[in-house]
């Protein structure tokens, strides 16, 4: 390898092209060579001479890891190289940097990620240089201590757990606007139980009419992508000056929204039988996880810090219990209505820019305060 090899190899597919140029304009503003396919294969070159050469000479592959890039063609052999030239993972010669709710197996799912799902532009540039510069990735700064409490009198302490999300008492009320009292009448038919989870600015914050109507139809397209919309299913989508939303139009109920004060919202149906609904915490907790990543990786601006709230709707028929019992019932499992026992509230905020990389614990504590309203 030259003293004049690129530093990185830019591999993508087409639908990620914004993100594969917007990742490379970074590295080269932080004095990295780069090589990537929009800025350097000419017009009447070879195309596929032009990708191995690119992946075999440069020093490090960087992955933009996204569905779109899995389906791809192109993509297992354009990353091998660099996996072959390093299969132990000793040079980080594969970077990986996530930039949507994507699911990995078989050898990728090995290499550890840099993941940009739902950071605002400063954090994912960070986090992205960060990444990819050696060495450890020790702050600069002190972590906050874990072990802070409030004192009364005082102000609120930031506390920062072991998984990085720090979590803060809300000084001021944050009320979430349930889905049936912004979308049309039609859409609030819903026919089994869903969790329905609402992230809400902690500071004021208005979108633009526009913006509104471009989220309509990128809700469909990054439900689709993200497996919350199956690909052949009928999902209806649309947008008015206080609300986007995009919706399946079965009976098994899942949907994104968004509204105008920024709040974004996401549900999904609990597994049913003709007995009514089971809330599987262990069931629940990773889809829960997955769609907060979702909300977080749309083209929206992120407010520093979002209340939160779940609930169950409509909560009748229903009972905490194993998922798997669902279709093998007798009438003596039936549930209870809960209606009264929701939302629940929201005591605490947590930071924007950290809600997708850190979704799981986000996920494990709402599912917990569901629970707990259920059981009270």
């Amino acid at each position: 390898m030259t003293d004049d090899a690129a530093d990185f190899f830019v591999s993508y597919t087409e639908a990620d092209s914004g993100w594969a140029e917007w990742i490379a304009w970074q590295l080269e503003a932080a004095g990295y060579k780069v090589v990537i396919q929009k800025w350097d294969f000419k017009a009447g070159s070879n195309f596929v001479l032009e990708m191995n050469r690119a992946a075999s000479t440069a020093k490090k592959t960087l992955l933009v890891l996204s569905p779109a890039f899995l389906e791809s063609g192109f993509a297992a052999s354009e990353w091998a190289a660099g996996f072959a030239k390093d299969p132990q993972g000793l040079n980080r010669n594969v970077i990986p940097v996530l930039i949507s709710p994507t699911k990995l197996d078989g050898l990728l799912s090995q290499i550890v990620y840099v993941n940009l799902v739902g950071l605002s532009r400063d954090s994912a540039a960070t986090a992205l240089i960060a990444a990819v510069e050696p060495g450890r990735s020790k702050p600069s700064a002190e972590p906050a201590f874990p072990g802070a409490v409030s004192v009364p009198g005082l102000a609120p302490t930031v506390v920062t757990t072991a998984t990085g999300l720090s979590w803060s008492p809300t000084t001021s009320t944050l009320t979430s606007v349930p889905r049936e009292s912004v979308l049309p009448r039609s859409w609030s038919n819903d026919v089994y139980v869903a969790f329905e989870v609402s992230l809400v600015p902690a500071e004021v914050q208005t979108l633009r009419v526009g913006q509104l109507e471009a989220m309509a139809d990128e809700f469909v397209a990054t439900g689709r992508a993200a497996g919350l919309f199956s690909q052949g299913g009928a999902v209806e989508n649309g947008a008015t000056a206080d609300v986007a939303f995009a919706k399946t139009q079965d009976d098994d109920a899942a949907g994104l929204l968004v509204t105008r004060q920024g709040q974004r919202t996401a549900w999904i149906t609990l597994p049913h039988d003709l007995l009514g609904s089971v809330l599987d915490p262990e069931q629940i907790r990773p889809r829960v996880s997955r769609v907060l990543q979702l909300l977080f990786s749309v083209d929206l601006p992120l407010a520093v810090r979002y209340g939160f709230t779940a609930r169950l709707h409509p909560s009748r028929s229903l009972m905490v219990g194993d998922a798997s019992t669902v279709g093998a019932r007798s009438s003596a499992s039936m549930g209870m209505g809960y209606e009264e026992r929701f939302p629940v509230p929201m005591p605490d905020n947590v930071q924007g820019d950290a809600i997708a990389a850190h979704s799981d614990e986000l996920a494990e504590e709402l599912v917990a305060r569901v629970v707990a309203a259920m059981r009270s």
